[in-house]
């Protein structure tokens, strides 16, 4: 089992990528965690730029992201889409963990 902590640190760095894209073109911009819903097995993490939270002016919100899902039993790290509803999210997030355990278990059983 991951801490909350641990989970917002993985969420925070599957969006890396797009965070440095972010300051690369507005150096004082970055990619935050809006607010997060805990959930018995993952924790979803709404993000939006620091610029947006700040000003409220909707030229800097973020678009086109859905919440990054995390996992606690291993850390599964998995990006919804954005028009999506928690619910929906989450049935996406568990069938992601039960392939990845699939895959898990059919190259161990390979080995």
């Amino acid at each position: 089992m991951i801490t909350f902590e641990q989970a917002n640190q993985l969420a925070l760095e599957y969006i890396k990528p797009s965070a440095e894209y972010i300051k690369k073109t507005l150096p004082d911009d970055d990619i935050v965690v809006e607010h997060s819903i805990e959930f018995p097995d993952c924790w979803l993490f709404f993000l939006n730029s620091k610029r947006y939270l700040e000003t409220h002016n909707i030229f800097h919100r973020l678009l086109g992201g859905g919440p990054v899902i995390v996992g606690k039993e291993n850390g599964d790290v998995y990006q919804g889409v954005s028009s999506g509803t928690v619910d929906m999210w989450l049935s996406e997030f568990r069938e992601f963990v039960q392939s990845q355990n699939t895959q898990n278990k059919q190259s161990r059983d390979l080995q």
